[in-house]
């Protein structure tokens, strides 16, 4: 049986993109703003495919020689009436303005990074000692905060993943969140990501996971996934947990989302996704992190996707 894509092409609103660029540029955009914004990536793909063209057309606009590399910069264009339109120099300003802003993003999720205490790069991974005592270790392309207190001890992942030996203080419990998932250590080790889905998974102990009203206690070799359609839970080996830590990426029927996420955090470049990745897809596989590009490009092919550089990015595209 042959299969036909639909190639319409979806209606682009190109002044949108470069208000969010104008707005995310501003110092008093605050996290609201930055939900907001988003939300409105994740609404349709043409918003992403939007955003991603003014950007696309300020690079090639803004080139020269020494300055481009060898990579294909796709550049779109669209026709006007002349008399018509913005005056030349606010054309200008907003081309500036997505130069500039083409070159922070890939710098990091740079509002992340602000609020966080401890943070790590592409490809890197990172143990920090907290002041009770715990070891913690941060993932690649991950961002954390901590809040320790009298009565608690309270990590907040913003970004990545990151796995925890908890030292035990009945007196202090110790939580970490990520969204409105929360996962409360009764004396264990355990792990907790945020790529894709909010994930977590115990390698010793009991953790008690508070979701969406809800509370579940897991026990060693047990995992719960929760995405926008609910949460599952799973049965994980303890070499599974935090395999991240030994430079082994280990998924099991793990969402589509979740693995690009994972892999393009080992990747130079950051990874943009202008498609719709299909939730009902499960992967499972073992990739060493620094053959991380090698495998993302095989599940991409596998699924119909491609994976290119484009600028400062890797595009993952239908």
């Amino acid at each position: 049986m042959s299969h036909v894509r639909d190639h319409h092409e979806p209606r682009l609103d190109h002044a949108a993109a470069a208000a969010w660029y104008a707005r995310l540029r501003s110092d008093s955009c605050d996290a609201a703003e930055r939900s907001a914004f988003d939300a409105w990536m994740s609404a349709d793909t043409a918003n992403r495919l939007a955003y991603a063209d003014i950007a696309a057309a300020a690079w090639a606009a803004e080139q020269a020689p020494g300055i481009a590399e060898s990579d294909s910069v796709p550049v779109v264009t669209s026709a006007r009436p002349a008399g018509h339109g913005p005056p030349a120099w606010t054309r200008l300003m907003v081309a500036l303005l997505a130069v500039s802003l083409l070159w922070l993003l890939p710098l990091g999720h740079w509002w992340d990074d602000a609020r966080s205490d401890w943070v790590t790069g592409r490809g890197e991974v990172r143990e920090q000692v907290l002041e009770d005592g715990t070891r913690l270790w941060l993932a690649a392309d991950s961002a954390v905060s901590h809040d320790f207190r009298d009565d608690r001890r309270r990590l907040q992942l913003l970004r990545g993943a990151v796995y925890v030996q908890v030292v035990s203080d009945p007196a202090r419990p110790f939580v970490i969140e990520s969204g409105d998932v929360s996962a409360t250590a009764l004396g264990t080790r355990y792990s907790v990501s945020r790529r894709g889905a909010h994930r977590v998974a115990v390698e010793e102990g009991r953790v008690a996971v508070a979701h969406s009203g809800a509370t579940e206690q897991l026990v060693a070799g047990e995992a719960l996934v929760c995405a926008a359609n609910g949460c599952a839970g799973e049965r994980v080996s303890s070499s599974d947990v935090a395999s991240w830590r030994d430079g082994v990426l280990r998924f099991e029927r793990s969402g589509l989302a979740e693995v690009v996420e994972a892999l393009g955090a080992h990747l130079s470049r950051p990874v943009l996704v202008l498609t719709d990745l299909d939730a009902g897809v499960r992967v499972t596989a073992v990739v060493q992190a620094k053959d991380a590009e090698s495998a993302l490009r095989s599940i991409c092919q596998r699924h119909g996707l491609s994976l290119q550089k484009w600028g400062p990015w890797w595009v993952v595209r239908a």
